[in-house]
């Protein structure tokens, strides 16, 4: 592991050039790493994985630790009926709170360890690397397009509720959605689904701070994630990933600007 603190005289201290410390999980001896071209930090003298939950620290990682106090990064958690500890990369006692920060790829069976074991908990995850491969949906014309293609991809179409196409003929907002997405009278995708795309994938879109985002070759490892996940593309935003469509590899986002999120969390 690299760890941004180690402790120095029972003090937990930054990386500098020249100093051995203690691991701040299994107190084995650790020395600072500190050349031109690496980002400053701890690494046990003996080879040990003390925590292998504990990824490779990147300066996206750094960056985002550092707009935490010191007294809030790399925590220890510890399980006192298993045992069992991990460094937490930000713990916010006040709110019973630990953030994740992700960079690398994380297999599906360390997610849900992770998240049972911290139970109170947030990703941050950094998808720089695939901002390419992701877009953000508004317009009407795309997302005619993409729905139209959601529609083709469930398995069998259902004859049209009477009562549900009554209860709805009077509200224009459905029947002009339903119009939208060129749906004739005979036949209607279900109806509990229709409305659900009416009420969640196209209202929702039309907010300010709302998208419908599809993700060309969407890791499909987060659908396992039961916690709140945001996500980063090194802009001056993050998104919180609020729903995963069931067709196709799109979520509907929530964009927060990332000094409000930072401030709520501090």
């Amino acid at each position: 592991s690299r760890m941004k603190f180690a402790y120095v005289d029972n003090i937990k201290t930054e990386a500098k050039p020249n100093l051995t410390g203690l691991c701040i999980s299994c107190a084995k001896d650790v020395r600072s790493y500190c050349g031109d071209q690496i980002i400053h930090h701890w690494k046990h003298i003996n080879l040990s994985e003390c925590d292998f939950w504990y990824e490779r620290e990147t300066e996206w990682h750094r960056n985002w630790k550092n707009h935490f106090d010191i007294s809030y990064q790399e925590i220890v958690k510890f399980d006192t009926n298993t045992k069992e500890k991990h460094i937490a990369d930000i713990y916010l006692p006040q709110k019973d709170l630990v953030i994740e920060f992700q960079h690398s790829a994380v297999e599906i069976d360390e997610i849900k360890a992770r998240e049972l074991f911290y139970n109170r908990m947030i990703w941050v995850i950094d998808l720089t690397s695939v901002k390419n491969n992701i877009e953000f949906h508004k317009d009407k014309n795309d997302l005619k397009f993409l729905f139209d293609k959601m529609k083709s991809q469930l398995p069998k179409e259902f004859e049209i509720d009477k009562e549900f196409q009554e209860s709805h003929s009077k509200n224009n907002e459905v029947a002009d959605f339903l119009d939208f997405l060129g749906i004739g009278k005979e036949k209607i995708i279900e109806s509990q689904y229709i409305a659900k795309l009416e009420d969640k994938y196209y209202s929702l879109c039309q907010k300010d701070e709302y998208y419908l985002m599809t993700w060309k070759n969407l890791h499909k490892r987060w659908d396992f994630s039961e916690k709140p996940k945001f996500i980063d593309f090194g802009d001056d935003n993050i998104y919180q990933l609020i729903e995963r469509i069931k067709t196709g590899s799109a979520y509907i986002v929530k964009r927060y600007n990332k000094k409000y999120f930072i401030e709520h969390y501090k």
